[in-house]
């Protein structure tokens, strides 16, 4: 809170001097007194350690927060959220016993794209591919960009099988799309805890062997990940 590092002799003596006057403070207001806002009143008025404290709005520091997990051209969450949230909801899914599927998915032919059309025109495509991806999910799942035209979609409480259903009616959404005048497709591969990976790495590469061979198949699929192994 303070951002100040102390010895550990004054250390103990800064905290027995806080909750005495906590305690203190208490007693005069009648009320209870958070440990926190204790602490502000001590180093501001008593030790002023603090000479300019800067009070965040809350807002705004959730707003700070979600920009820095957020991917800015596609509104979707970034790698680093993607990372921590796999291995927060695989802890989850062994925690209650519960299925886990990760979809990996790979725009086709995104290269050849905006060589001809240039990049402006692929950044419309990635932001119309988010979209859809943002439609086709359910507000429980976690939509990512993983980087460039590749994208990852955890899917808690869900099974490979059942993913594949929600994947394949995503698939048939983004065959709709035209920009350009070309149309859109993609590859993907989907890996299930604990079938096929117990560990968010594993997991991961699972789905991402299943859209390379996907890839290799001849695009506009999704496989499964024992499919290729």
């Amino acid at each position: 809170l303070c951002h100040h590092e102390f010895e550990p002799e004054a250390a103990m003596t800064h905290w027995a001097d806080i909750l005495k006057h906590s305690a203190e403070m208490q007693a005069k207001l009648g009320r209870p007194i958070g440990f926190r806002v204790a602490m502000m009143d001590y180093f501001i008025n008593l030790n002023r350690v603090l000479k300019s404290p800067v009070i965040l709005e809350i807002a705004l520091y959730d707003e700070m927060m979600q920009n820095a997990l957020m991917d800015e051209l596609t509104g979707v969450y970034n790698r680093r959220y993607f990372e921590r949230s796999l291995n927060r909801e695989i802890n989850r899914a062994r925690r209650h016993s519960h299925s886990l599927s990760l979809l990996a998915l790979d725009l086709d032919n995104f290269k050849d794209f905006n060589d001809r059309h240039g990049h402006a025109a692929g950044d419309q495509v990635l932001a119309a591919f988010s979209d859809q991806l943002r439609k086709s999910f359910r507000a429980e799942d976690i939509v990512c960009r993983y980087g460039g035209e590749e994208f990852v979609v955890i899917l808690p409480l869900t099974t490979p099988v059942n993913a594949m259903i929600v994947a394949q009616r995503f698939l048939d959404e983004v065959r709709k799309l035209e920009i350009y005048g070309r149309s859109v497709t993609c590859s993907g591969g989907i890996a299930g805890y604990p079938e096929h990976e117990s560990e968010p790495r594993g997991l991961f590469k699972a789905a991402d062997r299943a859209l390379f061979i996907a890839k290799k198949r001849g695009k506009d699929r999704i496989l499964f990940a024992d499919e290729v192994i």
